[in-house]
């Protein structure tokens, strides 16, 4: 059987919006050949491109399928662990400064970036401890903050939004999360009287 038909079985065989990527069809023929039948499939309707080496089958719901999503399956498509680094909260971008035209996911392999429906997303490699971080809403506020340096972090003067939004279900987070972060950071949170055990430094 052709690398074409090979590949378009596979490709026909999947439900419409799974995503999927170029790297799933290497073995259907060489890299020349399967790039060519994917380029073809995109010519003639039968694919849609999303970014670079992500598709999706025609006919498939668009509007479901999130910049998350494409991240995801172009991470994982390269075996590398995945998850939220930054994310459009108001109270995380007031710390960060996060750049809305430019949106990053954390990952634990090399850095790489693409576009997505006229946006720049970015899959950031970060160490394990801020790759564990990421996964909750607070333990991104706490890479924010983490990301602006012991130095540049001492000089901030915060107002009450920064920290003001973080109820008690999001303090308990941090608190458990603390030995995730550097003792510098852990400490600014000793006023809420949270046991100070293993900080790093």
């Amino acid at each position: 059987m052709s690398t074409s038909s090979l590949i378009r079985r596979h490709i026909f065989g999947l439900p419409l919006g799974r995503i999927f990527t170029t790297r799933e069809l290497i073995n259907y023929g060489s890299r020349t050949s399967v790039d060519q039948t994917v380029w073809m499939l995109v010519k003639r309707g039968v694919i849609v491109r999303l970014a670079r080496g992500v598709f999706v089958r025609e006919g498939s719901d668009l509007k479901c399928i999130s910049v998350a999503d494409v991240a995801r399956t172009k991470a994982e498509s390269f075996c590398k662990r995945f998850s939220v680094l930054e994310c459009r909260n108001p109270n995380i971008a007031s710390v960060a400064g996060i750049n809305f035209g430019k949106i990053q996911f954390a990952v634990d392999g090399s850095t790489s970036s693409f576009r997505f429906g006229g946006v720049a997303v970015v899959l950031r490699r970060v160490c394990a401890r801020k790759l564990a971080l990421a996964s909750t809403l607070t333990g991104q506020f706490l890479c924010a903050l983490w990301g602006l340096g012991r130095a540049q972090f001492g000089m901030q003067k915060f107002d009450s939004d920064v920290f003001g939004w973080l109820g008690r279900r999001q303090r308990k987070e941090i608190r458990i999360s603390l030995h995730l972060v550097p003792g510098w950071l852990a400490s600014r949170f000793l006023h809420w009287h949270l046991p100070a055990t293993a900080f790093r430094s």
